[in-house]
């Protein structure tokens, strides 16, 4: 097989299963360690972005312009379905020839993807049919999330989510430096808070977000350029941040001969006491480097000759089973299993059970309505939860929360948009799930039968062209309705 570049890519736990994408060469896929294994090719094109869900039996794969296909499978590794992801409503020039792509760390069912300057996000993939055909585009869930635009109107680049103790929160960074943190990014109207301006952080192209699978307040970024430090950390959500390029850079202030850093992974997390030491891997241009210990400006990496030597490596992987996998220009996938602290990286007891549906009515029409949501956030361990509710709109309507009742009152004569959402804490851990109402407008008037009817012209005989139309419709009781002749 012909390897050009690779591009980024996703392992799921407890399988072998890897997916990988080639520039010009396709998107491949294995389910077998054996190095001397044969791969399938699942996709032509520019292999892109990839993920892997349900434990294997569903893979996502793109090539250019973010044409993004999921493919399900049966027990036995057969193809069951496949159905086309990518949005329909926005332009296909909005996409980036490589345009990332990623599912929400706690529910593989959510996709954020961004488009161009915007964050688009699918808060329910299953529900795009299977077997999909035509344009190649799904209409479904799809919503763009009005917060997520950047100021400047610069590109996002790399997103990244968090996992525990606080699901739902969105990392996204962008082509001009600057890093946004959404929380609660699978609801409505959430704001998008600049974490990186003003606090020391270089501009450049930001490449990567990574996020410690266990604190979600602690977050690698990297950049890509070279001449510049290259990578940064936060401990706190993005209040402040460390300069952590230590021996990458030949000066302090990154210039010289220092490589380009590409991603970074957490081996491991942050919680855990003792046990197995817990890497840190960076992917660079020179290779793969890790280190053992953050220290700032002098922390030391060190780098992996065994296999990859000087290859550049495009891009690092982890996962909690200790599996290391690492995509090399020109050099291939490589993979190895080191031993793991189970204990840093704790599994979420706080979860979400089911979705709360959007839905619609019309102005002045209804004047309260009433949602159970009874079982929609489980402790596993029984401890209590906590809900906190939060209202984008409450002048368009309010809601009040009693027990596992919900009561929403709308306001006469008002329409508009309203997030509502639910917010569950227990103990450190949080989750979040919510849906929008919208009130609208009703029509000005109905039709009787959908479509004008016509009449060739009696002067251009030739040209079919329409000579005469007319439409039915009802003018509501009690209404004034005005006609504009146009000659």
């Amino acid at each position: 097989m012909g390897i050009s570049q690779h591009s980024p890519f996703d392992p799921e736990p407890n399988t072998d299963d890897l997916i990988a994408g080639f520039q010009d060469n396709d998107t491949w896929s294995t389910n077998s360690s054996d190095s001397n294994a044969f791969w399938v090719d699942e996709l032509g094109g520019d292999g892109a972005y990839s993920a892997i869900a349900d434990n294997g039996r569903t893979q996502y794969m793109s090539a250019q312009g973010a044409a993004i296909i999921r493919q399900n499978y049966d027990d036995d590794g057969n193809s069951e379905s496949f159905s086309f992801v990518k949005p329909a409503e926005p332009s296909l020039l909005d996409f980036s020839f490589i345009n990332p792509f990623i599912l929400d760390s706690n529910n593989d069912n959510i996709m954020y993807l961004p488009v161009k300057n915007n964050i688009w996000r699918n808060r329910n993939l299953d529900e795009i049919p299977v077997f999909t055909s035509g344009t190649g585009r799904a209409t479904v869930n799809w919503k763009k999330l009005e917060n997520s635009s950047t100021p400047d109107e610069s590109i996002v680049t790399p997103l990244g989510t968090s996992k525990f103790p606080i699901a739902n929160r969105l990392y996204y960074g962008t082509d001009s430096g600057v890093v946004f943190r959404m929380d609660n990014a699978n609801m409505d109207d959430q704001p998008a808070v600049d974490v990186t301006t003003g606090k020391g952080l270089p501009t450049g192209f930001i490449n990567d977000i990574n996020v410690d699978p266990s604190d979600a307040d602690r977050v690698i970024i990297t950049y890509s350029n070279y001449g510049l430090p290259s990578v940064f950390i936060t401990e706190n959500g993005g209040e402040t941040w460390t300069d952590i390029s230590g021996n990458l850079e030949e000066s302090t202030d990154g210039t010289g001969n220092g490589p380009s850093v590409r991603s970074t992974a957490f081996h491991g997390g942050s919680k855990g006491k003792g046990g197995f030491p817990k890497r840190i891997f960076a992917a660079t241009s020179t290779g793969l480097y890790y280190t053992f210990r953050l220290n700032g400006q002098n922390t030391v990496w060190t780098k992996e000759n065994f296999a990859i030597a000087n290859s550049v490596t495009d891009e690092v992987v982890t996962r909690k089973d200790g599996l290391v996998a690492v995509a090399a220009h020109g050099a291939g996938v490589f993979s190895v299993r080191f031993p793991i602290d189970k204990s840093s990286l704790p599994e979420s007891t706080l979860s979400t059970a089911f979705l709360l549906d959007d839905f619609e009515l019309l102005k002045n029409t209804q004047q309260t309505k009433e949602i159970d949501i009874t079982g929609l956030f489980i402790q596993s361990q029984g401890l209590p939860i906590d809900i906190e509710m939060i209202n984008s709109n409450p002048e368009l309507v309010t809601v009040t929360l009693s027990g596992t009742m919900v009561k929403l009152a709308y306001t006469p004569d008002a329409s508009g948009t309203a997030s509502i959402g639910f917010i569950a804490t227990s103990g450190e851990e949080q989750v979040s799930e919510g849906f929008t109402v919208s009130i609208l407008e009703p029509s000005i008037y109905e039709q009787t039968i959908i479509g004008p009817g016509r009449v060739p012209s009696q002067n251009f005989i030739d040209s079919n062209a329409l000579a005469q139309a007319a439409d039915d419709f009802t003018i509501p009781e009690k209404g004034i309705f005005g006609i504009l002749r146009a000659y």
